[in-house]
């Protein structure tokens, strides 16, 4: 198996990503807290190599289960460790029919760096939101955090 549950806190989950955060906020433990208070479930992943993270936050429409990893996967993932992820989802997350997205932060410079192409990854053909993202710094306690928000935040 190339990737394992983490199964540690939230606290242990910012550790063990520490300054990759700050270009993945999306991967931080108070973003999962703030999006299962919209009913989001949050399973985190870590390569048996321990190069590679990926948080994903999911949701069940009917018989899929969506998958959304936005800043996934961070640090340095292979080409077999991409291949594996929809594998190893699919057998954690016990769903059999499942959509996967990714949105990775990182600019590819060199093609050979890109582990996606020798996955078999590709670009999605609809574009899921306007592109636009707001960052908004999440404080450690999440608790009234959502209060004020309209109800798609």
């Amino acid at each position: 198996m190339t990737w394992r549950q983490f199964e540690g806190s939230h606290e242990e989950w910012d550790e063990l990503i520490g300054d990759e955060a700050r270009a993945a906020v999306y991967q931080s433990a108070p973003w999962a807290q703030f999006r299962e208070r919209a009913g989001w479930s949050v399973l985190r992943l870590i390569s048996e190599r321990g190069t590679a993270h990926a948080q994903f936050l999911s949701r069940r429409k009917g018989p899929l289960t969506v998958f959304w990893g936005p800043g996934a996967p961070m640090g340095a993932p292979s080409a077999t460790e991409m291949t594996d992820l929809p594998r190893i989802v699919r057998s954690l997350s016990g769903s059999k029919t499942l959509y996967i997205r990714l949105s990775d932060f990182r600019n590819f410079q060199d093609s050979s760096d890109n582990p996606y192409d020798d996955a078999v990854w590709r670009r999605p053909q609809r574009q899921l939101s306007t592109g636009i993202t707001m960052i908004r710094p999440l404080p450690m306690d999440v608790t009234n955090l959502a209060e004020g928000y309209s109800k798609n935040w």
